[in-house]
């Protein structure tokens, strides 16, 4: 319930330009995960606004993005960027077909996180 009060103060008190979301949903459990993306969803087709979201979680990636900007790590460069040509309320009953997003997504990042795996590994 938080997190649904600050997103929807910080939209409609301050109406900024461009939203930064780092992590908004990192914290839930699976099931209110689900119910905030669809609120996202919701607010987002009511009243458009741009937002840079940031995720580690491709299945939230996927639902919510229209863009997906893979990072490489260290250094951070950009490895691809992934457009989703999907409407936003269309996802979450067509999840089947964003599999496929998401397998490539891993695809893309699997040898980054094996050698971040590794790094950890030799601590």
């Amino acid at each position: 319930m938080k997190q649904r009060v600050a997103i929807a103060r910080a939209l409609f008190s301050v109406r900024p330009a461009v939203m930064l979301m780092d992590e908004p949903l990192s914290a839930l459990d699976s099931q209110t995960r689900d119910l905030l993306m669809d609120d996202l969803v919701d607010l987002w087709t009511r009243e458009p606004f741009t937002a840079v979201y940031v995720t580690h979680n491709l299945a939230e990636a996927v639902r919510l993005g229209h863009r997906i900007v893979v990072l490489s790590r260290r250094p951070g460069r950009i490895r691809d960027i992934v457009e989703v040509d999907m409407q936003l309320e269309e996802r979450k009953d067509r999840v089947h077909e964003l599999e496929h997003k998401q397998k490539h997504l891993w695809d893309l990042m699997r040898e980054q996180a094996s050698a971040a795996d590794r790094e950890l590994a030799d601590v």
